[in-house]
This record gives C-alpha cells, structure tokens and sequence, in this order.
C-alpha cells in the first residue's frame, strides 16, 4: 500500500499545530507503512549505528560537488510526494551507485549481506558433502597505471580464466561462486584491484596442486588479456587459498562490511575509497589551494564507473532462492523509530525549498537534507521547526488509519503559496 492512498481519513484539515497532540497509544506503534517491514524497536546499544547512517548521509551532502550526476541528485530529486517520518524520507530518488554513493552503498551492501549469507545457510545445511573457500586473485600495478584500464583488464582475465581446456577442468571441481571487486590505493604503487571469490565447493578435490595450477593459469590469462608487465607472482601474493572461512572474514573480503563506509581510518600504507572520499571532503573546508585528495576521489568515480561490485555464477541465486534486489532504495532501516508522525510535501513546494535563493546560512542547511534527517529522528516539533526556517508552514494537519494503524500526517506548503492565499482572501 503505497502513502498517497490510506483507507480512511479520520479528522478534518485543521489550519495549524494548536491543540493537536499526537496520542500516546501512536509513540508504541511499530512503524510498517508501504516501504519497510515491520521492524523491531531500537535499543540503546543500537543507537551508535543510527549515528552511523546519519554521518553517512552528511558524507553524501558534502561530496555533491564532486560527484557525477546521478549521485550528485541522489537523496534531492523528488519523484512525487515526499514524506519525512522519525529518521527516515521517502519519495527522493537514488543513484543505486555502490561506488560513489556512501548511502546508497551501505542499503546495497546490507542486503547483499543478506543474499550471501542465505545463500552459504543453503549451501552448507540443505547440502551434503559441501564446502566453502576464499580465493583472492590480483595483478602487479604501479603508480602510474590508469584505475579503468587495471579494473577492466582484471575482469577480463578472470572471465577467460575459466574458458580455455585447463580452465573448464579447474572449474569443474567448483559449483558456485560469489566474486567481489575490490581496490585500495597506495602512495607508493597506486591502485591496487584484485578480486575476492566465495567458492562453493561439492568435494575435497580442491587441494594445493589444483591451487597451483589456478596459479599458472592466473599467470597466463593477466599476461595475454592485460599485459606480461602485469603478470602476477606464481605464489600466495598473486593467487591464495582460504578454505572454510570464518563469516567475518567473507563479509570483510567481498565488500560488504557497511561500517567501513562511516570510518576514516586507513591501513597502513593503503587507503580505502571511503577513507580517500573522507580525506577530500575535510580537504574542501581547507585554505589550501591543492586538492590532491580531491582528484584522488574524481578518479576512482571515474574509473569505477559502471564497474560490478558483485558477481553470482550462473543459476546461484535461483537455486537458492535469492529476491532480486528492488529498484527503488529509499530507507535506511537502521534510521526506523517508533513514532506513528508523517510529514508530507509536494514534489514541487520540495524542489522549490532545495533550489530556492536563500540567505548563504539557510543555504547551506537546505542543501544538506542530512540536517532534516537528523532533526527528524529528534521530534516532529524539531523537525517542523526546522523546515519552518528553509521556507515552509504548516498546512493542514490530520489523523488517518493506514493498514489498521493510526499516524498523525502533517502538511506542509511554502510560504509564498501562503501569502497569495491570504492576499487573495483580502482583495476579495
């Protein structure tokens, strides 16, 4: 059931806040609208991670100027009516770019979580006589080496590893396999990709010789696919064998770990794209004129422009019983709080506030809406008051029933719309 169509209105419009109090019975009511499942309460050990998601979205703000143009427009481009409630906004569109986007990669990355892990619960319980391994594949690489040019040509020699003679005999001993794209950079060498693969494995076959065999065929397939000067190291540097890794381990090796998206610390000697996207956002309130981190960043969109995070062998996900993922990523479910408020706003009154010519401080609040997500998970008064300073009123507001469940929806308008309406009401 979708927000612009609820079954039964309650009370009338009424003209401001005075005398609406939202009914106790509302603040225990489990938020399960038209986008989110039902979700438990949040308790207090959980709070850190909300605290996560809101850096998350002010990471997002602060990096829309060096970003390309759907991630640029992600989280600011209303697609109908947008509708605010305790920690989260609906009714924006997003880039669904799990590279640029630090948002819309962490919703991305928690679900494919998700998938993985049911499907190794498949793999491992319903089937007999299985196994799990961690292959990890890389490239030599230098500073001076183009990111797309290492990203593409690694893709390419692992898609004809598996098509020569000794290639298919390899990967007849593996059934399945997740593969996930990583890249690091360093000052020293530069982009560094190499490629994580889970491997679902029916038997014991996979031992130290097949493993020196995926070595030389690894070898083989960088020097004819991207170049004898990138040729790997025939050892555990260039090509290495986990069998039966730990779940932290596999969630940290394919990418999808969503709490390295909010830290800024680094490894030693190597910079993560989050780390690097950290380090251009603090550069940008600096005095310096250089902006090497900057171009750093505008590197890595570039390069990792249409690039695959994450790669399923054929019939995996059908075989066990993967959801595609929606096209629509809207929430963050670690913002969902337990209070029965909506505010609504047209598609047109929210591009009129985002794009508006405002005083240089209203400016910049209006041009975060991680501000208004913050604010939001406060209170409704909070919330009100805040998009009473950017050039909003109240319009109406009113009790309705969704799906059994009671919500007290706020209306809300600009307030040059308000002052035609009374300039109209008195010339007549």
């Amino acid at each position: 059931m979708r927000i612009g169509a609820w079954t039964r209105h309650i009370e009338s419009d009424q003209r401001s806040l005075d005398g609406v109090s939202i009914p106790p019975g509302l603040q225990t009511l489990k938020w399960s609208g038209p986008h989110v499942p039902e979700v438990e309460p949040q308790s207090p050990e959980e709070r850190p991670a909300c605290d996560a998601a809101v850096e998350r979205w002010a990471l997002r703000d602060r990096l829309r100027p060096m970003q390309r143009k759907q991630p640029r427009a992600c989280g600011v481009t209303p697609i109908g009516h947008v509708h605010i409630g305790p920690g989260w906004q609906h009714g924006l569109a997003t880039c669904k770019n799990v590279h640029a986007c630090p948002v819309c990669s962490a919703r991305l990355r928690q679900m494919r979580t998700e998938d993985v892990q049911r499907a190794i619960v498949w793999w491992t319980e319903e089937q007999r006589d299985t196994r799990l391994a961690m292959l990890t594949l890389t490239i030599r690489h230098a500073r001076c080496d183009d990111l797309r040019k290492l990203r593409a040509g690694l893709t390419t020699a692992w898609s004809e590893l598996w098509k020569t003679r000794e290639g298919r005999e390899l990967r007849s001993h593996v059934a399945h396999y997740v593969r996930a794209l990583d890249v690091t950079w360093g000052p020293e060498n530069g982009w560094h990709p190499h490629v994580h693969v889970l491997l679902f494995l029916e038997d014991g076959a996979v031992d130290d010789s097949w493993l020196e065999q995926v070595r030389n065929a690894w070898a083989r397939a960088v020097a004819a696919h991207v170049g004898s000067e990138f040729r790997p190291r025939e050892d555990s540097i260039g090509c290495h064998l986990t069998m039966d890794p730990p779940r932290a381990e596999y969630v940290l090796k394919l990418g999808l770990e969503v709490t390295s998206i909010t830290t800024k610390a680094a490894a030693e000697g190597h910079f993560a794209p989050w780390a690097i996207a950290w380090r251009a956002v603090d550069e940008q309130s600096s005095s310096s004129s250089e902006r090497p981190w900057r171009a750093l960043w505008q590197t890595w969109t570039t390069g990792m422009n249409g690039a695959r995070h994450l790669s399923w062998s054929r019939q995996l996900r059908r075989l066990a019983k993967l959801p595609d993922e929606p096209e629509q990523l809207d929430l963050d479910l670690e913002l969902v709080r337990e209070q029965g408020w909506i505010v609504s706003i047209t598609a047109r009154d929210w591009s009129w506030t985002y794009g508006a010519t405002l005083s240089r401080a209203q400016w910049s609040c209006i041009r975060r809406p991680s501000v208004l997500l913050g604010r939001s998970r406060k209170s409704l008064p909070e919330t009100i008051s805040y998009l009473e300073t950017v050039g909003l009123y109240v319009r109406g507001t009113r009790t309705i029933v969704a799906d059994g469940r009671q919500y007290v929806l706020v209306e809300m308008g600009r307030k040059t719309d308000r002052l035609f309406e009374e300039t109209h009401r008195w010339k007549c």
